[in-house]
């Protein structure tokens, strides 16, 4: 009997000791679950605090890349500026030596001698425009000018542009500058010339002997736009198939011997490319070696407005230069580069003007308040007073010639910048090099 209780004793304590093993198994498990539960919100803060740091550092390095961006587009535009100015003002003395040699009388070797001159300048500018074109492009600050246009009247400038070089190589160039139902356009129409021009251009480069062709079509679209579709086609040497893809990039040619051969950048159809990707369209090319090649591109146009390309024309008359030289005008000249002064007065007081020369802005406004004066010629660039702030004391003086018209003269070719001209009180500005033709409208 003893024994039994004795049994029974250890049974129960066995039950007892188990219960406490159960409650402190049921403890530990308790304090896991709860350990688990605070790291898993120590986890989730941490995470959260380290995300958001990285959130922080990446809008911050994204907030730096956009300011060095911006920075960089600013230095990028000041520096284009500056060397439109730099590059261009020699030009502007360069083509105005060559337009005071080709006015006035020349035995006939010199006036060879002269268009040898010319033709060289011209190639020079064309390559400086190029640069600049591409580097605007860069820069995000190509101007495409919007205006109402003929588009016969285009393609006519176009063939009359290139029809006397495609006659020299004995190439014959057929340009369809047919008016149709969309003749009269709205859109760019300067840079549709550029692009007409850059592969015209190449094509008479590129071909020996047989002919060039333009033809354009025309499409109404649903929108309501024109799609304008034009086909430049030659017979000239043709474009491997490995060399198609490189055409459209800067300074790429077929090969370092066409470079050699026939001249040139590669800058013509890069830039071709960007102005139609600019202008909502595309380009492309078709080739076969020593075949020939076939140039297409479409950009669309909205319909224009046939009075305002009659209005447009009725203001820049041809005959506007003879009708400048009819008149007999003081004029006052405010001009830092004695090249430009010297073909400026010339070219002006052959015309019949007489013409008072500056050097800096300072001198201009001191001088434009001795008299009235008809008109006043700005540069826009020069030293001790720049030409914007020459013209804004102008204006403010009050004096004799507050009123008188002022034309600003600037090499700087970003079309941007000549609002700040324009804001100071210029009446028309004037891009260097000076085309007397334009000018004197």
């Amino acid at each position: 009997m003893d024994q039994i209780r004795i049994v029974i004793a250890d049974i129960h304590a066995m039950r007892a000791g188990g219960l406490r093993d159960q409650r402190s198994q049921r403890d530990k498990i308790s304090m896991v679950v709860l350990i688990t539960e605070i790291a898993g919100v120590v986890f989730l803060a941490v995470t959260s605090i380290i995300v958001m740091r990285q959130t922080q550092a990446a809008m911050a390095a994204r907030s730096r890349a956009r300011d060095a961006a911006t920075s960089a587009n600013r230095a990028k535009s000041a520096f284009l500026a500056s060397m439109s100015h730099e590059l261009r003002t020699p030009m502007t003395g360069i083509m105005g030596v060559r337009d005071l040699l080709l006015a006035g009388e020349q035995p006939p070797e010199d006036r060879q001698i002269t268009r040898m001159l010319s033709q060289s300048a011209q190639t020079l500018l064309g390559l400086l425009n190029d640069i600049l074109d591409l580097s605007k492009i860069e820069a995000g600050r190509l101007t495409l000018e919007e205006a109402d246009f003929k588009l016969s009247t285009v393609l006519e400038d176009v063939a009359s542009l290139f029809g006397l070089t495609a006659s020299k190589k004995g190439i014959i160039l057929k340009v369809d500058s047919s008016a149709r139902a969309y003749d009269i356009l709205r859109g760019y129409p300067k840079r549709l010339q550029q692009i007409l021009s850059n592969l015209i251009g190449n094509a008479i480069k590129f071909t020996e002997r047989g002919q060039i062709t333009l033809q354009h079509r025309e499409e109404l679209l649903p929108s309501g736009m024109i799609l304008l579709s034009c086909d430049v086609t030659d017979t000239g040497i043709g474009i491997s198939d490995s060399a198609k893809g490189r055409l459209f990039k800067d300074f790429e040619q077929e090969d370092a011997s066409t470079s050699r051969k026939f001249g040139g950048t590669g800058l013509g159809l890069s830039i071709s490319k960007r102005l139609a990707d600019s202008m909502g369209g595309s380009i492309g090319v078709e080739s076969a070696r020593g075949i020939g090649s076939r140039f297409y591109f479409s950009i669309p146009f909205a319909p224009g407005d046939e009075n305002a390309v009659v209005a447009r024309a009725n203001a820049n008359p041809l005959t506007a230069a003879e009708s400048l030289r009819g008149l007999h005008l003081d004029i006052l000249l405010a001009e830092d580069t004695p090249e430009t002064q010297h073909v400026v007065t010339t070219m002006l007081s052959r015309w019949g003007h007489k013409v008072r020369a500056v050097d800096n802005g300072l001198e201009a406004v001191k001088t434009a308040g001795e008299r009235k004066w008809d008109i006043i010629l700005m540069d826009m660039q020069m030293p001790v007073m720049d030409g914007p702030q020459a013209v804004i004391a102008i204006r403010a003086g009050g004096g004799p010639s507050a009123k008188v018209p002022i034309i600003a003269l600037t090499a700087d070719a970003i079309r941007e910048n000549h609002k700040e001209y324009l804001d100071a009180g210029s009446t028309i500005v004037a891009t260097k090099q000076i085309n007397w033709q334009t000018f004197a409208q």
